[in-house]
């Protein structure tokens, strides 16, 4: 019987110091949420914002295309929009 209340309290302090790390992780796990999700919040209106952008563009490359601009404008345009998208992939792509 002692034998048993002896296993049991080593089993019980082995359980309490678990419970202390998982405590541990879980405080820097919130904190690492926190801090992803403030970014988070700073990075969505560019995100929006360079979307938008793209949609602008979008909009006046099909306007060059009907005629109108001279062809370098046009190039501008195209490389910009490359820029944008790549901007845009990279600002939604998970780290």
């Amino acid at each position: 019987m002692m034998y048993l209340l002896t296993k049991v309290s080593r089993e019980k302090a082995l359980a309490s110091e678990e419970e202390k790390k998982v405590q541990v992780i879980n405080a820097d796990v919130a904190k690492k949420q926190k801090a992803c999700q403030e970014d988070l919040a700073k990075a969505e209106p560019a995100l929006i914002a360079a979307k938008n952008a793209l949609g602008t563009l979008n909009k006046v490359t099909g306007l060059v295309c009907l005629g109108g601009m001279d062809y370098i404008y046009y190039k501008i345009i195209q490389k910009v929009q490359i820029k944008i998208s790549c901007y845009c992939a990279l600002a939604t792509r998970p780290s």
